[in-house]
């Protein structure tokens, strides 16, 4: 073995453990973009999560714990009745449907499909609305006359119409900006990434230039990150998991449960796995390629 193949095979060696550090990279990168930055994955996930029930919940407890009890009981209304005459405005579909429709504009903005960002919810007709329903039952007036009255509360007109998430959450748009130009850098990173490993299998078939050397070459590598990387998509839940609930947030009184985390992840487990069983399959064929391709040039010789 002359210098020449030393070089050659240490430069071969050095070209596979990059391959094999890149493809999982590449793969992992790759499912988060694809499933982070889509906005149906979102629509999916907090159906099957039930995290719109959540946040429906939530709002109607937000707005029912508002009203002070002192001023309820004079009327002769419990936070229940808040709650329900809530419930008729803001409903499940609506709340739906304002998510749905903020997810939206934020995935346009995060993938560079517009300059700004609107965050808002026009909650303020929905609560004149509820309360409407409120003096309506209570007092017996009609709909349209309640609709009036509650428009003119101040505790409604306090409301801000549409209420921007920038209001009650100063520094969210600096904090999106930077966050866009963040996402637009590892979109970048995961197009190098693609491009070096395609670099990287040119130069390895350069360095052979025989099929069946580049098949046993590339194959092997392959198979054993596909395997790996499967392994390591099995772990990933139990990891995530364990991460989770030290920062206790397990409690079934809160938003976001464990299983909640982990059920909404696993469509980007479920495509990590996906990749990896592609990558264990390709790497079959190439190392079945570099044994039956010898023989099969006997045959022919």
């Amino acid at each position: 073995m002359g210098v020449i193949d030393l070089v050659k095979g240490f430069i071969t060696g050095v070209l596979v453990l990059v391959l094999m550090a890149a493809l999982p990279s590449y793969i992992i990168m790759n499912a988060i973009q694809s499933n982070l930055l889509n906005q149906n994955y979102y629509e999916t996930q907090f159906e099957k999560t039930g995290l719109y029930i959540k946040m429906h919940n939530g709002l109607l407890d937000i707005i029912a714990s508002q009203i002070p009890k002192q001023e309820l009981s004079t009327y002769g209304i419990s936070e229940s009745d808040v709650r329900s005459a809530m419930s008729k405005s803001i409903t499940r579909e609506w709340v739906r449907s304002e998510i749905n429709r903020n997810i939206r504009n934020l995935m346009w903005y995060l993938n560079d499909e517009t300059k700004g960002v609107n965050l808002s919810i026009s909650i303020r007709p929905k609560i004149a609305e509820g309360i409407a329903n409120m003096i309506t039952e209570k007092i017996g007036l009609s709909q349209s006359a309640a609709i009036a009255f509650a428009n003119e509360l101040d505790a409604v007109k306090s409301i801000p119409d549409p209420l921007d998430m920038e209001t009650f959450a100063p520094g969210t748009k600096t904090a999106l900006a930077d966050l866009k130009s963040n996402i637009l850098m590892f979109k970048s990173a995961i197009s190098y990434l693609l491009m070096g490993i395609i670099a990287i299998v040119a130069l390895l078939f350069l360095l052979t230039l025989n099929l069946k050397e580049f098949a046993k070459v590339l194959g092997w590598p392959v198979l054993a990150t596909g395997i790996i990387l499967a392994a390591a998509s099995f772990f990933l839940p139990n990891i995530i998991r364990e991460t989770v609930s030290q920062m206790e947030v397990a409690s079934s009184q809160q938003m976001l449960t464990v299983t909640n985390i982990i059920d909404f992840l696993s469509p980007i487990f479920g495509s990590i796995l996906t990749q990896a069983a592609i990558l264990i399959a390709v790497g079959i064929l190439l190392v079945a390629f570099s044994f039956v391709y010898p023989m099969v040039e006997k045959k022919k010789s």
